[in-house]
């Protein structure tokens, strides 16, 4: 009998033998990438801690103008500086607040040093902030005892008038 000529191997078999094919299965690769998930539970986890967060921050803040208190008005002055202050609060009933909690005249020098070493700012500013209907006698006595204390540096609050004289809200 004539040979066959040998065929050329087939990509897809593994073996030819004369020419014919010999019963071999073709191997498919398939992928072996996994399926890609997105997980969101990790992602709702942060938002709900972010959310806690930006709630409990928005509860600490304390403001001026969030105190029952009414500032009178003033025609000079500039403006305050935007810094971190200590707020010294002195209400309409004659109460005393640092930074909003509540502090006795005879220890407020030294509420006010441990305020400031805290901080790490030996020159941290004091903002006055009193109440119009406060007795100026009050007043007098909070500003004697901080200067007797060697606090000279502070600045009162007020609002500015409006040319009409009244005080803007």
């Amino acid at each position: 009998p004539p040979r066959v000529p040998s065929a050329p191997p087939c990509p897809h078999t593994r073996h030819q033998v004369g020419g014919a094919y010999n019963g071999a299965v073709p191997r498919v690769r398939r992928s072996t990438t996994p399926d890609v998930r997105l997980d969101l539970a990790p992602l709702i986890d942060v938002v709900f801690l972010l959310l806690t967060f930006f709630l409990f921050a928005m509860l600490l803040m304390v403001r001026a103008d969030a105190l029952d208190l009414q500032l009178p008005g003033v025609a000079q002055g500039t403006p305050a500086t935007p810094t971190d202050p200590l707020r010294l609060t002195l209400t309409a009933d004659g109460s005393l607040l640092l930074n909003a909690e509540p502090v006795e005249p005879d220890a407020l020098p030294d509420a006010i040093r441990q305020r400031r070493a805290d901080s790490g700012n030996p020159d941290q500013p004091i903002l006055l902030a009193v109440d119009e209907r406060c007795e100026a006698g009050r007043l007098i006595g909070v500003i004697d005892t901080l200067t007797g204390a060697g606090i000279t540096e502070f600045s009162v609050l007020g609002t500015p008038r409006q040319s009409g004289g009244e005080a803007q809200p």
